[in-house]
């Protein structure tokens, strides 16, 4: 591999300087950079960037690949680099590549004669920025919806525990039977999985529901008891009338 790169003696006073796997680590991402844009398997890795993986960045560092994750990390967090991963490689990206590269002592027409290619660098880099906050932020949105729906479920069961806590000193009163109604009546969760069928009532007060509820029971007990005698006296009546038909008949014979 031929070419150079620079340092600047501020190098000295980078954060992570007194790191040695960050040292390491980043002075291997600069040197394996391309100086300029090149095609891979259909993809173009621009001036700045490399195609590599942990385990790769393992071998040629020395560093653990639990290391290495860490660093990059580091290094992506302080805007050090910026990384598009894929589940077999990395493309990372060296945000201010073109500091390890100018020249000081170029004079104005070299510097002029660069330009062009610093701006497009930079428009590129300002492009895959993008690109990956892009990304990234769908990937952050996706995994909060799936936090906030689980956080939800969570805080629905809690809440139907604390209910069920609030019925326990009734069952005395109520028996067991009626306070499990109860509770399954009104714990129904909405479609949303976000709220209870108690929950969306304007108004809640657990000892006039139960009282409430016990005497609709008693009611619905009562009109049972009720349509109980009154089948067993329609059926008393057809068993009488059926009897005198045949004791008819027989005295017919």
């Amino acid at each position: 591999m031929e070419g150079w790169i620079k340092i600047h003696k501020r190098f000295l006073d980078w954060e992570w300087f007194q790191e040695d796997g960050m040292v390491r680590l980043f002075l291997n991402l600069i040197l394996r950079a391309n100086f300029q844009p090149r095609k891979w398997k259909g993809i173009v890795i621009e001036r700045g960037q490399l195609i590599t993986g942990r385990k790769q960045l393992s071998i040629e560092t020395g560093l653990s690949e639990r290391t290495i994750r860490t660093c990059l990390q580091r290094l992506e967090d302080t805007g050090e680099i910026l990384r598009k991963t894929t589940n077999k490689f990395s493309i990372i990206n060296i945000c201010n590549y073109d500091t390890y590269q100018l020249d000081c002592f170029t004079n104005d027409q070299q510097t002029t004669n660069k330009r062009p290619t610093n701006d497009q660098q930079t428009t590129t880099n300002e492009e895959y920025k993008n690109i990956y906050n892009k990304e990234n932020s769908t990937k952050v949105e996706s995994k909060k919806d799936k936090l906030s729906l689980s956080h939800s479920q969570e805080l629905l069961e809690n809440r139907s525990k604390k209910f069920y806590d609030s019925l326990i000193s009734f069952v005395e009163l109520y028996g067991k039977e009626m306070i499990r109604s109860f509770y399954d009546y009104w714990t129904e969760p909405n479609k949303s999985k976000t709220k209870m069928r108690f929950e969306m009532e304007k108004t809640w007060d657990v000892k006039r529901r139960l009282n409430t509820w016990s005497s609709r029971e008693k009611i619905n007990h009562s009109n049972n008891g009720t349509a109980n005698k009154q089948q067993q006296q329609q059926q008393r009546a057809r068993e009488i009338e059926e009897l005198n038909e045949r004791l008819l008949q027989e005295s017919s014979q």
